[in-house]
């Protein structure tokens, strides 16, 4: 019985960091289009609520120093 010992290179290590950081950029992404998809189901108003507040956060975390 041998064991197989292959090295990862450093580009295959960077491919699959990037490809994660992409998939939870992307989860991100949808989850924050779900909250007021899902207010949109109690009316336009609570959808218009619901995007303001989500742009307001957004801004918020994009302008936090040290990131």
């Amino acid at each position: 019985m041998q064991e197989d010992h292959s090295v990862i290179s450093i580009q295959s290590a960077n491919s699959l960091l990037y490809r994660g950081a992409r998939h939870y950029t992307m989860g991100m992404r949808a989850f924050y289009l779900a909250i007021p998809l899902a207010l949109w189901l109690l009316g336009p108003i609570w959808f218009f609520i619901g995007s303001v507040v989500l742009l307001v956060v957004l801004k918020h975390i994009d302008k936090r120093p040290g990131c």
